[in-house]
């Protein structure tokens, strides 16, 4: 029998102990680790909806733009087929026909920018809305991979405490072995 045998199954046992500790401080993290994803992923995708919720609202005011625009813009027809009229009959100077048709022209061009803004508003909401869907794939792969790791912290640690059981009997056994052998 190896007279150092139960130092060296000492120093196994002390080993696996140091890694069973380590493995522990390791799942503690990861557990810490998950907890700030998870509360990372409800204030990012809070913010995210903060964002969507912001691009209606926006949605709504720049749609009441183009009513009040469009509305605008009827009264210019209006005023600028009487104003053709008018000079047509002679009642009004040229300037003022002209004046009522670049009226008319200002409203069309106030339209079109609004329209455009009511676009750009709308696909800002499509985007925010595509970048709500990232955020909540991202984090929860994130989130998904911690988790992966913990479980295999966790199988690690229990094959490590079942080694270290199994050693310490090896211990106990060759403990009474060393007992019952005498030299003669």
């Amino acid at each position: 029998m190896d007279p150092k045998l139960l130092e060296r199954l000492s120093d196994q046992i002390r080993a696996k102990e140091g890694s069973q500790s380590s493995t522990s401080g390791k799942i503690a993290s990861l557990a810490k680790q998950i907890d700030a994803l998870q509360k990372e992923k409800r204030l990012s995708l809070e913010k995210a909806r903060n964002k969507v919720k912001q691009f209606e609202l926006k949605i709504l005011s720049d749609s009441a733009d183009v009513i009040a625009v469009k509305s605008d813009l009827d009264i210019s027809v209006l005023q600028s087929r009487r104003a053709d009229s008018l000079f047509r009959k002679g009642l009004i100077a040229l300037t003022d026909q002209e004046r009522r048709n670049l009226k008319l022209q200002e409203s069309k061009a106030k339209l079109q920018t609004s329209e455009n803004k009511l676009l750009t508003s709308k696909n800002e909401i499509l985007n925010a809305n595509i970048e709500l869907g990232s955020l909540e794939a991202e984090y929860t792969n994130k989130i998904s991979k911690a988790e992966s790791e913990l479980n295999s912290s966790l199988s690690y640690l229990y094959e490590t405490q079942a080694e270290i059981a199994k050693m310490n009997i090896e211990f106990s056994s060759t403990v009474i072995r060393s007992g019952y052998y005498y030299v003669t």
